[in-house]
């Protein structure tokens, strides 16, 4: 079977077929959803930034080890600050309090 073309081809063709993917990995998992709440935090901070507010430390801290994203925080920020007279509001959870009761009163 070794040198038989058309076996080779059918045994390629079951195996595309039925072979299960290798088990993902605990490493591999917990890179994946690290990755994937990076990208949660920095659209969460981007959009703080919008508003005219600083994003929470622990989003900012949740960024750092990530150098592309920390980039795109601290270009952001440079932007806001510029946008906003060279300051920007704490008051973060108010803001986003005061937005959740704003599409609240639209929706209702």
């Amino acid at each position: 079977m070794g040198d038989d073309p058309i076996a080779r081809i059918w045994a390629d063709a079951y195996l595309a077929k039925y072979a299960r993917p290798a088990p993902e990995t605990a490493d591999e998992w917990l890179a994946r959803e690290t990755a994937a709440q990076r990208e949660r935090t920095l659209a969460r901070v981007l959009d703080a930034l919008r508003r005219g507010c600083e994003p929470p430390d622990a989003d900012i801290a949740m960024l750092r080890p990530d150098p592309d994203k920390h980039l795109a925080y601290l270009d952001a920020r440079d932007e806001a600050l510029a946008l906003h007279g060279g300051e920007l509001s704490w008051a973060y959870a108010r803001a986003r309090d005061a937005e959740a009761l704003a599409e609240a009163e639209a929706s209702a």
